[in-house]
């Protein structure tokens, strides 16, 4: 019963999306459509405002530690490390932004913080290059997996190496914090810092 109500509902919404469409150049129509991309954002929580999605949150609880290094992994236009260096002003940020376009933005924007170094590629399990979707109009939507909808793409080869080489050769004894926000590749981040997550000289 339950199968048949929901497949029913997604039949009738569809027939009502196509209708919609047909009429969207009428101001109301658009306004209707409006309405329900925002239901759609909030149901799914696509929330990038980091004072409501608890990122800043975490940041100021941990304040009162004194974090030496710390790693901004998908640093995008540079919110985070921002935050991150008045919370922490002692601590090295090593800040990585993948795509191209978007770390222009991001160095842009921390260029007068001298604790953050900021590096044009992303991490993941190995050295090379991998192939991101990223809207042009907008930097919050950029990902390895995820196509987004409603959103313009495009697709650019972006440098990448393994977190364990980095720290090597950056000789970084350890690191206290290590931030990820890279769209679903996580995984692949994580096993690039094997030997270091293994040795415990991750903190957090």
């Amino acid at each position: 019963m339950k199968t048949w109500t929901s497949n029913l509902f997604h039949h009738f919404s569809k027939k009502i999306g196509q209708l919609l469409s047909r009429y969207r150049k009428i101001a109301f129509v658009r306004l209707i459509g409006t309405c329900l991309k925002g239901f759609f954002f909030g149901y799914e929580n696509f929330n990038y405002d980091p004072n409501n999605h608890g990122k800043y949150f975490v940041l100021r609880q941990l304040a009162k530690l004194d974090f030496a290094c710390m790693f901004d992994v998908g640093a995008n236009v540079g919110s985070w490390s921002q935050m991150a260096t008045q919370l922490f002003p002692k601590a090295k940020i090593y800040a990585f932004e993948i795509v191209p376009t978007t770390f222009l933005k991001f160095s842009e924007n921390v260029k007068l913080l001298p604790n953050v170094h900021a590096i044009p590629k992303g991490l993941a399990d190995r050295e090379g290059k991998i192939p991101i979707k990223f809207a042009k109009n907008s930097s919050l939507f950029s990902s390895a997996y995820t196509n987004f909808a409603n959103e313009s793409t495009e697709e650019v080869l972006c440098e990448v190496m393994a977190g364990d080489d980095f720290v090597s050769q950056n000789k970084i004894a350890a690191i206290d914090f290590l931030k990820l926000d890279v769209e679903g590749m996580e995984h692949l981040v994580l096993e690039g810092f094997k030997k270091h997550i293994e040795s415990k000289l991750i903190s957090a």
